[in-house]
């Protein structure tokens, strides 16, 4: 059974004040309407108050999710555990096993697959679900949390990490089947408990990243997606009185596409890319040492957000804004295939991250490149000069 978003995004609507909890003062829209930073930024930094109701808000989420988990589990009706060729065939033609043993250890991995039509109940337990086989439209159906853990133990790969972008659309085709990503609730009950943590009141950090750019004077670039939603105006009105002597500076950040609905499938697999761990509802995947701690700020920034706020502080004009999307997902791939192609890089970051910490920085450049190639997450670059 699929997951009802709608009931709890209306729990949240009744919630006192939480639909202000996300946003900045003055806003007046609801946080699960317009999650987004806005011309609000003329206003003053949020207030307490403010951040405890964004932080109840999310903590009901986060009960909800529990609750949800529980009553979710039903007893499953197995078909017999037959896999079609053909569907076998479509696909290894994108993971391919890492063990010479092919293709015996790779239709080991598939044995516990369950078949089932597609007016049958989804089954939550596999890894691999085969809907609608002789109906016309032949979908398997990849639980995430189970492929992540083989990709990342090592047993299986992508044989293209750019399959990755149209997995996440949901376009994937291979021979005469439909390959699609089923996003568990186990994802959803962590992705709600990150949540809770990135926006408690009593949480005053920066992340380590930016240190190095905080504490030069005139740093020439900067990365929002490194900076806590909430202090996002303090810190660009940081920027720019620290920047007063540089002639020119540029600004990135990567914000979802606005039409994704708070905690669904697409906003879940967005916030994947940023959670500091990996665990899914099933295991902890770890964080290797040198992945970027990022926060949650892509899944409520805007645009217009950040040029209202820029533009607010009368320091810098915006001379360009450039979406570089291709360039950011051309660039992620690149820096993938280099840590698979480059001995000396490969061998640096399996020394000092281990075999698993390598396949998980692999895998996390290719998601994000795939979020970035499905049209799920963009990229904005905003060159500034002094006024």
């Amino acid at each position: 059974m699929p997951v009802n978003y709608s009931a709890y995004e209306s729990m949240l609507h009744q919630w006192p004040n939480a639909s202000q909890g996300c946003s900045l003062p003055g806003d007046g829209v609801p946080f699960l309407q317009k999650y987004s930073v806005n011309t609000a930024y003329n206003d003053h930094a949020v207030s307490t108050q403010h951040h405890r109701s964004l932080f109840l808000g999310i903590s009901l989420v986060f009960a909800a999710s529990v609750t949800f988990g529980i009553y979710q589990r039903r007893r499953l009706d197995h078909q017999p555990k037959v896999f079609p060729v053909d569907a076998v065939h479509a696909l290894s033609a994108v993971f391919t096993p890492t063990s010479s043993a092919w293709p015996a250890k790779f239709a080991y991995y598939f044995e516990s697959a369950s078949i089932v039509r597609s007016k049958s109940a989804t089954h939550r337990r596999q890894w691999i679900h085969v809907l609608g086989y002789g109906q016309g439209q032949n979908v398997i159906e990849v639980d995430l949390s189970t492929l992540m853990v083989h990709v990342l133990t090592g047993n299986v790969e992508l044989r293209d990490p750019s399959d990755l972008g149209p997995l996440f659309f949901g376009s994937l085709k291979m021979y005469a089947w439909n390959i699609r990503l089923r996003v568990g609730w186990g994802w959803w009950h962590e992705v709600a408990r990150w949540l809770a943590v990135q926006h408690m009141p009593s949480v005053e950090w920066v992340s380590p990243q930016v240190l190095p750019a905080l504490a030069d004077e005139t740093p020439n670039f900067v990365d929002l997606d490194f900076i806590p939603f909430q202090k996002m105006e303090a810190y660009v009105r940081a920027i720019s009185n620290r920047h007063r002597s540089s002639p020119s500076i540029t600004v990135e950040f990567s914000s979802i596409k606005p039409e994704i609905r708070f905690m669904s499938p697409d906003f879940l697999l967005c916030a994947i890319a940023l959670l500091h761990e990996w665990k899914g509802g099933q295991c902890n995947l770890g964080l290797t040492r040198n992945s970027p701690f990022r926060t949650s700020t892509p899944l409520f920034i805007r645009l217009q957000g950040i040029v209202a706020c820029i533009t607010s502080t009368k320091s810098f004009r915006i001379t360009s804004i450039t979406n570089i999307s291709a360039q950011h997902e051309a660039s992620l791939l690149s820096m993938e295939r280099d840590l698979v192609e480059k001995k000396d890089l490969r061998t640096r970051t399996i020394r000092e991250e281990g075999t698993r910490g390598w396949r998980e920085e692999r895998l996390r450049l290719a998601w994000e490149a795939g979020l970035l190639r499905a049209g799920l997450l963009h990229r904005w670059s905003i060159q500034l000069s002094k006024e």
